[in-house]
């Protein structure tokens, strides 16, 4: 691609990816702090860094031009004082692109501080669909290396551990202590992961366990203390009838996460529980104004990206920011925004909103349409 040519294509990007992000309370300010042009598809990773600064991976970006058959992925940092960017792992550094990726606690054996990912074993739309492996970035480091490779497990889909996502980590001092899981919407299955890169199936969620269809698992933590009620228990959050492997049909299929219980035998209830928020909820600190101790999560809108279907037209403008008060009120706190496995991370007085775009992998959209977001608080 010429410069000329690549000028226009980021022109047409930032057509479609308009910010027109509203802010629905008084005091608050937004605006596009890293726009489009740099980033592909980024996810924030919670934990700060050593320096303050702020770490997403980053399930897109290559070297040169996008290649099937060559490995893909970043890990970049995004300094809050001045918004810059700057390399940790460049692409061409990339042995397998880091998805949903979680930092260790320093219960978790000799890894504290480790940042682990879902990883693909082949490049692109290919490898989203295949095998998963977890890799593992060190604190500090430049390149990820390789941790263990998803088993095969189940009867959904060939039991394939395709479209890998990270988990959580069990607690200290908890039965789950030493613990990280990690799934794979392929299959349908949670697996459990120790210190020693021992990688086994933990709970597969298929028909004769969940009493009906399939549930993928998006998400699994022991809750912590804001869900009252389910403080301490292992909750999993899951899309039910559908596999990754699906085309999704927003009509027959609305895009609901339902949360489910673990007890502390590893019994999974497919009943579904009604939980104070969702467990990826995220509590703004006291410089968050008025709404300090609220909790945040976002309501993705029309875009599933939990499927592997692709988008070919520009992404509505649909997605939310949800608040949840002392109460237990949802409300909208900001809207008409694009939204696509969209991460909440907050620093003092502002909440950054990590924006995907279309899908690199999956969705088999290689141009850098991934942005970051922030809200502001200034009274």
């Amino acid at each position: 691609m010429s410069e000329a040519e690549r000028h226009d294509s980021i022109e047409q990007i930032r057509l479609d990816r308009e910010f027109k992000l509203r802010v629905l309370e008084p005091g608050f300010v937004a605006r596009e702090t890293v726009p489009v042009g740099m980033l592909y598809d980024p996810q924030f990773v919670y934990g700060r860094e050593p320096d303050g600064c702020i770490l997403m991976g980053d399930v897109g970006g290559h070297f040169g031009s996008y290649s099937p058959d060559r490995p893909h992925g970043q890990f970049l940092k995004l300094n809050p004082l001045d918004d810059t960017l700057s390399f940790v792992m460049r692409p061409e550094n990339a042995p397998a692109a880091p998805i949903c990726s979680i930092r260790a606690p320093g219960c978790f054996g000799p890894w504290g501080g480790h940042v682990f990912t879902a990883s693909q074993e082949f490049p692109g739309r290919r490898g989203a669909h295949n095998r998963h492996f977890v890799y593992k970035l060190a604190p500090g480091g430049d390149r990820s290396e390789l941790f263990c490779k998803y088993p095969v497990h189940g009867p959904l889909n060939n039991g394939t551990p395709g479209a890998g996502v990270g988990g959580g980590f069990g607690p200290a001092g908890t039965q789950w202590e030493g613990i990280m899981w990690m799934n794979s919407l392929m299959n349908c299955t949670i697996y459990q992961v120790t210190p020693e890169a021992e990688i086994t199936p933990f709970l597969c969620l298929e028909p004769s366990v969940t009493e009906a269809g399939p549930i993928m698992p998006i998400d699994i933590q022991v809750a912590p203390s804001w869900a009252r009620d389910y403080a301490g228990e292992l909750i999993v959050q899951g899309k039910p009838g559908q596999t990754y492997a699906d085309e999704h049909d927003h009509a027959k299929h609305p895009f609901q996460f339902l949360h489910y219980h673990v007890d502390r035998k590893g019994r999974f209830d497919p009943k579904p529980i009604d939980i104070f928020a969702p467990i990826e909820s995220q509590p703004a600190p006291s410089e968050f104004g008025p709404l300090a101790g609220n909790l945040f999560y976002v309501d993705e809108g029309k875009v599933d990206l939990f499927h592997t279907s692709k988008h070919d037209q520009r992404l509505p403008y649909t997605a939310k920011v949800m608040r949840v008060d002392a109460s237990g009120k949802h409300h909208v706190f900001a809207d008409n925004f694009q939204g696509a496995s969209t991460v909440i991370i907050f620093e003092n007085r502002k909440m950054y909103l990590s924006l995907f775009g279309k899908s690199y992998s999956t969705g088999d959209y290689h141009e850098p349409d991934g942005t970051i977001y922030e809200i502001e608080y200034r009274g």
